[in-house]
């Protein structure tokens, strides 16, 4: 079974950053990476490491050179995932759930930063920033938002990729099994 999940931000998105799942899950075997699965067709890959757990740096220079795109790589553990599913504030949320999203962060941002960060200007979207993640409900939907991933990462000078809380829970209950 699966311990860890990679997600590459960007991939096969509005036809841009095309990567073949069939060449990525390669790519991480080559890694020293087993079991190794893909999820949909958005970079979404479940690992487990039986040796060292390849770092993203190497995870994204990988990608870079044997699939020529240029992307970032975010890990996340079995375990790391569960816990962000169970500290879900969206529970206390009501509303579709498909308004329902997760950012997950590169680092921790700065905590002045943290502090600064707001919804932009007219919108009506709501997040939770924690740790390395932030929950986000979208109640006017996700492609209408100006709270995006680059306005995340601009704000917060960190790297973000986003998933829909549906995607993040099939993701959670793969790796559990």
């Amino acid at each position: 079974m699966p311990s860890y999940l990679a997600l590459l931000r960007g991939i096969n998105v509005g036809g841009h950053n095309m990567v073949a799942m069939s060449d990525l899950k390669r790519l991480f075997i080559r890694c020293g990476c087993s079991d190794v699965t893909t999820y949909l067709q958005t970079g979404n890959v479940l690992f487990d490491a039986s040796g060292a757990l390849p770092t993203e740096a190497e995870l994204e220079a990988a990608v870079a050179q044997d699939l020529a795109v240029t992307t970032r790589v975010l890990v996340r553990s079995r375990e790391e995932l569960a816990q962000i599913c169970s500290n879900s504030p969206f529970v206390q949320w009501a509303g579709d759930p498909a308004q329902l999203y997760l950012a997950l962060l590169n680092a921790t941002p700065d905590a002045q930063r943290v502090a600064e960060f707001s919804v932009p200007a007219g919108g009506s979207e709501r997040f939770w920033i924690a740790g390395r993640q932030i929950y986000l409900q979208y109640p006017d939907g996700y492609g209408r938002t100006k709270l995006t991933n680059g306005y995340i990462e601009q704000r917060l000078g960190v790297v973000a990729t986003t998933r829909n809380w549906r995607v993040t829970k099939q993701l959670a209950a793969l790796l559990n099994g």
